[in-house]
């Protein structure tokens, strides 16, 4: 802000005929424009890296805050978030919090430079000095950054849209392309994509509109003010104009170009925290009481899924001990597998309570691999011991498959497992689970997807000879097996008879 005086001080000397101001004083004053713009570069630019950084520390901690929260979310809560909606989450609206921090004391310095700019002028060129004033275009800024601002929600919710009906065209294609539904999903996506440009058009014209204000504004307002001063009888004098020139120019950066996207990052900012305090308050699956029973305990659970009226189990009570072998039998959707997501703290108790002291491993009713060796996928970060590994791979009547696959236990099983059968698939994950040691074994109708034979020797092999010491519940629809368990549960809508 000194540098505009500075300057017309400098100028002042070289008006013809001027006594005021001598030599010496002229260099002092040039020696003071280029000491004012090194302790500029040193100071803005160790001030800028200081934002960048703590703008990059926000970005890197709410990030890391999602994804914790992610890892917390209960199975309901799950369903009613795609992962195009978490990576729509980490992808753009964390980022906005990188960006908002550089710009955001714009927000108080752009006025009160402007306020300061506007006494100077007046007292140099008096009233005249105010028809160039900026002031009068922050309300059209702060208007531009709140329809910037509901674009860019209507944005993020129209992504959210397409990236969502996307992964499920990407997870059906192969019935898409059996029934040649190709150009109707095509359509579709076209129609969502089209719907989100449309926005994005509409915020991108705003955007230009700002960019625009920043290349003729200053420049006009400098024309302004000068062309009224001569017409009101001033005498202008050059260090007026290059003052003028200095104060406009400093004003322009503050108030035209800084401000107005500080306006405009605070607004996104401000949805984009909107939309992640939305994600962060969603519920979390419920704690267990800890205790020292050995087993599993429930005393009148009742629960039920978010979007089910009526409960999905209604007064459970169960004592299972420790190494015990047990079933769940019932018929479909009678709430066998809500039992053991209870257990597992994925849905929140309406009523009573649990009470377990064990270490859990589950094998999910739906068997799920990830790209990468069959070894890899039974480990799961576990420590690799081979004499543990052969037997439990052997139990688990794995040892055949490994000897027709072309590299073992090394093959690649592909993107969700594509390059092995459902009965494959299902042993992998009945693996993984009894690799780990674990106190109870929650196995969610592991033997159904395999042969009968099959699933007879991974019942006497594994279930009932390897995990003899553990605490197992097994749900089945296979009852010949309850024959050889130590309690067996029927659960007949929502409740055990």
């Amino acid at each position: 802000m000194c540098q505009p005086l500075l300057i017309g001080k400098l100028m002042s000397y070289y008006t013809p005929n001027q006594t005021s101001i001598s030599k010496n004083e002229a260099c002092i004053y040039a020696s003071f424009v280029v000491f004012a713009s090194f302790l500029y570069v040193m100071i803005g630019h160790s001030y800028a890296l200081g934002l960048f950084h703590l703008g990059m520390k926000i970005r890197v901690a709410v990030s890391s805050l999602v994804y914790r929260k992610s890892l917390k979310l209960s199975q309901s809560t799950i369903a009613d978030n795609t992962v195009g909606h978490l990576l729509n989450l980490l992808a753009n609206d964390v980022g906005r919090f990188e960006y908002n921090v550089v710009n955001v004391h714009f927000l108080w310095m752009g006025p009160l430079e402007t306020l300061v700019v506007c006494a100077l002028t007046y007292w140099m060129l008096g009233a005249t000095a105010l028809i160039g004033n900026l002031l009068g275009f922050i309300p059209v800024q702060v208007y531009l950054a709140k329809r910037v601002s509901l674009y860019r929600l209507r944005t993020a919710l129209k992504t959210d849209q397409r990236v969502k009906l996307m992964n499920e065209i990407i997870t059906g294609v192969k019935v898409i392309k059996m029934y040649s539904w190709e150009k109707p999903f095509a359509k579709l996506v076209e129609l969502a994509r089209k719907l989100e440009v449309d926005q994005i058009k509409i915020s991108s014209y705003l955007s230009g509109f700002n960019i625009a204000c920043r290349i003729f504004l200053g420049r006009i307002a400098v024309f302004f003010c000068i062309l009224v001063y001569i017409l009101t009888g001033g005498n202008l004098e050059p260090q007026h104009v290059y003052v003028l020139t200095s104060f406009y120019e400093i004003t322009r950066l503050g108030s035209v170009i800084f401000l107005p996207m500080g306006m405009m990052q605070m607004g996104e900012t401000i949805t984009s925290v909107k939309r992640i305090l939305e994600f962060l308050k969603q519920p979390e699956i419920t704690s267990i009481k800890n205790s020292n029973h050995e087993g599993i305990k429930m005393n009148y659970v009742c629960v039920k899924w978010d979007k089910f009226p009526k409960n999905t189990l209604t007064n459970i009570n169960l004592d299972i001990k420790s190494n015990q072998l047990v079933t769940l039998i019932g018929a479909v959707g009678s709430g066998k597998t809500t039992l053991l997501n209870v257990i597992l703290q994925e849905i929140p108790l309406l009523e009573g309570s649990v009470e377990t002291g064990c270490t859990i491993s589950y094998a999910s009713q739906q068997p799920w691999l990830f790209s990468a060796s069959i070894r890899d996928n039974i480990l799961f970060g576990e420590k690799f011991y081979e004499s543990k590994y052969d037997q439990v791979t052997k139990v688990c009547s794995l040892e055949h498959d490994f000897a027709l696959l072309p590299f073992g236990d090394r093959s690649l099983v592909g993107e969700r497992g594509v390059m092995l059968s459902g009965g494959q698939k299902s042993r992998i994950n009945l693996t993984r689970a009894i690799y780990k040691d674990a106190d109870l074994y929650l196995l969610d109708d592991s033997l159904s997807a395999v042969d009968v034979h099959v699933g007879k020797q991974i019942f006497e092999n594994c279930i009932r000879n390897y995990l003899k010491n553990k605490t197992t519940i097994l749900i089945t629809h296979q009852i010949q097996h309850s024959d050889n368990t130590d309690i067996v549960y029927l659960v007949e809508n929502g409740k055990i008879m």
